[in-house]
């Protein structure tokens, strides 16, 4: 668990990918919807990823 905590404090921003999946997947009511949203989701956060650990 303390790996995990240290990520999280190193990433904040995965505690907002974390808690926007949630509430999109809330918000969506079908499954093809839900399924966009967490295709959407994933590609943000390794696009995000590579934003943040390979700078040009």
């Amino acid at each position: 668990m303390d790996k995990f905590e240290k990520k999280i404090s190193e990433n904040p921003w995965l505690v907002g990918f974390a808690t926007e999946f949630a509430f999109l997947q809330a918000l969506a009511k079908s499954r093809t919807l839900q399924v966009m949203v967490a295709i959407a989701i994933v590609f943000a956060a390794i696009f995000f990823t590579f934003l943040v650990y390979y700078p040009k």
